[in-house]
């Protein structure tokens, strides 16, 4: 909301950003709850439609938390955006894909490592099972 360029001042009713907050924080839970427990289909659709309520009930109890107040003439808002739209866009975008990039390089490097303890451990049992050999004689 802050970013909405124009001619007038705003100000957030500080009960209903609580109120937002609580929304995204309960959904969430909700969502990440029904994740964890089964993953059953269906648990995992109302999963994902909680999170879609605790992410739009979020956006739209902060929306309207925000009051715009419009100015007088000759006041003006001070200091300029440092980023123009494109730029900005451009940078959230990046930013996205760069992180959603380092998580494909953490997650492959933790199925590397995971199976590679997979291989060590069924090489260990191996080699408890030939000692264990050599001493039943």
């Amino acid at each position: 909301m802050a970013a909405m360029r124009m001619p007038a001042h705003l100000h957030y009713e500080a009960a209903l950003v609580a109120l937002s907050v609580l929304i995204a924080v309960g959904a969430a839970t909700v969502a990440l709850w029904l994740t964890v427990r089964r993953q059953s289909l269906l648990q995992k659709v109302v999963a994902a439609i909680a999170m879609g309520l605790a992410i739009s009930g979020m956006h739209y109890t902060g929306m309207v938390a925000a009051t715009f107040t419009a100015m007088v003439e000759g006041d003006h808002p001070h200091g300029h955006a440092s980023l123009q739209q494109t730029q900005l866009a451009l940078a959230i975008g990046g930013t996205t894909i760069l992180i959603l990039c380092l998580t494909l390089i953490a997650s492959l490097v933790d199925r590397r490592f995971a199976q590679f303890a997979e291989r060590q451990a069924t090489a260990l049992r191996q080699a408890e099972r030939n000692f264990a050999c050599w001493f039943r004689v």
